[in-house]
């Protein structure tokens, strides 16, 4: 048998000495740790060597569950100039002096009682991190520059405030909320989701079926404006009207629904020209495709009767209804081009 040596050794000769009861405690006191550990929020974005620098201070700063940003403790006490002692890792000197700041007549907006407060969360490497809500960072900033201005501070704590001044500066303009998103990538991650959830809200899952979207006067104004003779008996129009209802209502829905739909219909159907509005969820596509038509309708109809042209009618259309970064070459002449849209 393998002779145990180093810490296993001793944790083998300190089990030998417990009794029954005294291992069971051990047992369950591990076991409960594990479990609080479980419940506690993981960090989804930031790693370890990217930090929030200001000058010559640096502040680790993560995104946990939650999407809460938070600052570690340790390196929040250091960063603004408070030696690391006195509690857990410190955790009780910024307190202490918000309480002292308070009862000298300073507003500490609850420093004294968020700060005694910190949050425990799983860092990258899986330990269990102490930090604040980042957002504590610029009212102790602002606290601590009160304090130094109506000259409360003691003198050992004037370095305190001037280091509070730089951080102040250096999250002024773009906000520490900004900064924290900046620094762990979660800006990227979050724009990502926000993006996804706008999709999910705009496009369903499948086609479904058919019911006409665009009512003839729709078609018989793009007509009119076009110079094209209208014939309501009849379904059939040159085919870039495809690339022109893209442009005047798909294009305008929200950012990436239109390409989003027409990659849906190119996967799910092999129909030169897919109906588009069948991919569009009932409670917020359906009625946001309806006022943009609403909208076109509109405006066609104020062009035409005040003798305004098509490019009049764009012109219209972008001021109140913008395109979200969607080009697609318009062969406005070819009738032999296969539109997509309508």
């Amino acid at each position: 048998m393998e002779e145990v040596t180093g810490k296993a050794k001793g944790g083998v000769e300190k089990n030998a000495l417990m009794t029954v009861q005294e291992r069971k405690n051990l047992s369950l006191k591990m076991v409960a740790a594990k479990k609080a550990k479980a419940q506690l929020p993981k960090t989804i974005c930031g790693t370890d060597d990217k930090k929030l620098v200001f000058g010559d201070i640096e502040i680790q700063c993560y995104v946990i569950e939650g999407e809460m940003r938070v600052l570690t403790l340790r390196t929040l006490q250091s960063g603004i100039g408070m030696s690391e002692g006195g509690g857990k890792g410190g955790a009780r000197k910024i307190p202490a002096l918000m309480a002292r700041l308070k009862e000298k007549g300073i507003g500490i907006m609850d420093l004294d009682v968020r700060a005694n407060n910190p949050i425990q969360f799983i860092s990258p490497s899986g330990a269990i991190a102490d930090g604040y809500d980042a957002r504590i960072l610029p009212d102790i900033c602002a606290v601590l520059i009160e304090a130094d201005r109506k000259r409360i501070l003691d003198k050992r704590y004037k370095p305190i405030a001037d280091r509070a001044a730089v951080l102040q500066h250096g999250f002024a303009t773009m906000g520490i909320i900004w900064l924290v998103d900046k620094v762990t990538g979660y800006e990227d991650v979050k724009k990502a989701d926000d993006f996804s959830r706008l999709i999910e809200a705009f496009v369903g899952k499948e086609m479904r079926p058919y019911i006409s979207k665009f009512p003839p006067k729709y078609y018989e104004l793009i007509c009119r404006l076009r110079g094209i003779a209208y014939d309501p008996n009849s379904v059939k129009r040159p085919s870039y009207f495809g690339h022109l209802t893209n442009r005047i209502t798909y294009f305008r829905l929200a950012p990436g629904v239109w390409r989003e739909l027409k990659g849906m219909a190119k996967k799910e159907t092999k129909v030169s020209r897919p109906h588009l509005h069948r991919y569009l969820t009932y409670d917020v596509g359906d009625p946001r495709l309806k006022e943009i038509i609403d909208a076109d309708i509109t405006l066609m109809t104020l062009c035409v009767n005040t003798n305004k042209s098509w490019n009049d009618f764009i012109y219209m259309l972008n001021s109140v209804l913008p395109e979200f970064n969607q080009t697609l070459q318009l062969p406005f002449n070819d009738e032999n081009d296969t539109g997509i849209g309508i």
